[in-house]
């Protein structure tokens, strides 16, 4: 018996000097679809929690890809939300 589900295949996405945001707005259904399974599984107000405690973790670490997760949270937002109230 396999139990094993078959692995997506992964797609290549060429983005130039874009950086993550570009990542995003190139895969935008795939993004929306993970944001979707997450606030599913966890609820948004989960969801909101986790998101404020992993960036305060990031201030905290100095983490040189803070400028880029916050880029992608705004154009993530505003794509579910239509607002960046929303963001962290």
């Amino acid at each position: 018996m396999n139990t094993h589900k078959a692995l997506p295949s992964v797609p290549e996405v060429l983005i130039g000097s874009g950086g993550a945001a570009a990542l995003f707005d190139a895969a935008v259904e795939s993004a929306q679809a993970q944001i979707d399974d997450a606030n599913r599984r966890f609820t948004r107000a989960g969801v909101a929690l986790a998101d404020g405690r992993s960036k305060a973790w990031l201030e905290r670490a100095d983490s040189p890809f803070l400028d880029e997760i916050d880029a992608v949270a705004r154009v993530s937002v505003v794509r579910t939300f239509g607002t960046r109230e929303l963001v962290f």
